[in-house]
């Protein structure tokens, strides 16, 4: 049996739909919730209305034929997508979602929400570690996903308790910042020196001298460039990024949903010069006028750079160039904002260290500050002499 919310005439109505020996049942409710087409606000009222009448009709039902058969994967899926249409999860983490998703499709087929029993969850988990091979992180991640939809489920009625709640969330691994080792922060400067300023270019430039996440340089503006006398004194706001969602990108705002800005040394200012003024005599051959609501490291036909090719011009080029971090890890693209990071905290104030980087919590910026034993082994050699 499936359950649905339908908007019909400005009101709510709920939908039951069952197959019984392949003929469809059906059974509509009218709820009197108000609704308009412009959001879904009313339809998890309209829900618990719903559920409270299929209780009062349930013999009718079963009568019929009619058992739960709703998915546990059904329901997440339906619960993650609801809470992206309110606003409380954003697109492009619901498509990060689909990995998990999918798993929770793979281990339990249609095995019903009301079936799945705390042996069930505890067995997904041992399925998720030894034969997805998925790292202590990921395996919590993937539970608090599934635990998060069952607690919804038991708020909504569909279950009487969460079969999580018996169960201790996976133990995290913490990952310590993997920021470039010096030699290899050497080789990146000479490798990227003198390359073209194609958007790429731009992008991981912008990463590297500002601490940008990769949607925040994607989303930079002229219009959010300021030059200095001289180049010195230059800054950017930084007052959005782009995100990517199932079907494309869109503008969303930054992770901590505050604007900030950040300051730009004068190597970034001469480059954002040459990238501005490349892009100007692009318009001019195209015959149109230079707008400053053009994105730096986007087209002058108003597109943005979609932040995976980003990712995908690093990946090629980190291996290229035989690049690793001080975790002996390769770097991934973020890893240049841990860069950036671990020099900031370490050459101005950690407060302004943390509004360049747009950390909600100084904890966050101060854990950059001991990614290198080398610094750790001279500030203690630095603490012997002063101590003795």
């Amino acid at each position: 049996m499936n359950v649905y919310a339908r908007k019909r005439r400005g009101v709510w109505n709920i939908q039951v739909v069952a197959m019984i020996n392949g003929k469809r049942f059906e059974r509509w409710h009218k709820t009197n919730v108000p609704c308009n087409d412009s959001d879904n606000k009313g339809k998890q009222k309209a829900l618990r209305l719903g559920r409270e009448w299929i209780e009062g009709i349930e013999d009718t039902l079963q009568a019929a034929g009619v058992t739960a058969t709703r998915s546990l994967h059904d329901y997440c899926v339906n619960y993650i997508d609801s809470q992206v249409t309110m606003g409380q999860i954003e697109a492009s983490t619901r498509k990060g979602y689909n990995t998990y998703l999918n798993y929770i499709r793979d281990y339990f087929g249609e095995q019903t929400i009301t079936d799945v029993s705390t042996s069930d969850i505890e067995g997904y988990l041992v399925w998720l570690r030894d034969d997805k091979g998925l790292c202590a992180n990921s395996t919590k991640k993937a539970y608090n996903i599934l635990k998060g939809c069952m607690k919804h489920a038991v708020i909504a009625r569909e279950l009487r308790w969460n079969p999580c709640d018996a169960i201790p969330a996976p133990r995290q691994e913490k990952v310590l910042p993997n920021p470039l080792t010096e030699q290899s922060r050497q080789t990146f400067l000479e490798r990227m020196e003198g390359l073209p300023l194609t958007p790429e270019v731009m992008g991981i430039w912008i990463c590297y001298y500002t601490g940008c996440r990769r949607g925040e340089a994607a989303h930079l503006r002229w219009e959010d460039v300021t030059y200095g006398k001289n180049g010195a004194g230059s800054f950017a706001a930084i007052t959005g990024s782009i995100g990517d969602k199932k079907g494309g990108t869109y503008e969303k705002s930054t992770k901590s949903g505050r604007e900030r800005v950040v300051p730009l040394p004068p190597a970034l200012v001469r480059l954002l010069q040459e990238r501005q003024s490349a892009m100007v005599d692009e318009c001019i051959y195209a015959g149109i006028a230079f707008d400053k609501r053009l994105f730096v490291c986007g087209e002058v036909d108003g597109r943005w750079l979609r932040p995976e090719r980003l990712t995908k011009w690093w990946n090629v080029h980190r291996s290229e160039w035989r690049l690793m971090g001080v975790q002996g890890r390769v770097p991934v693209l973020h890893d240049l904002r841990h860069t950036y990071a671990t020099i900031a905290v370490r050459n101005m104030d950690p407060k302004t260290a943390q509004s360049i980087l747009g950390h909600a919590d100084i904890n966050m910026t101060m854990a950059y500050a001991a990614t290198d034993l080398s610094h750790i082994s001279a500030a203690g050699s630095a603490m012997g002499g002063a101590l003795g």
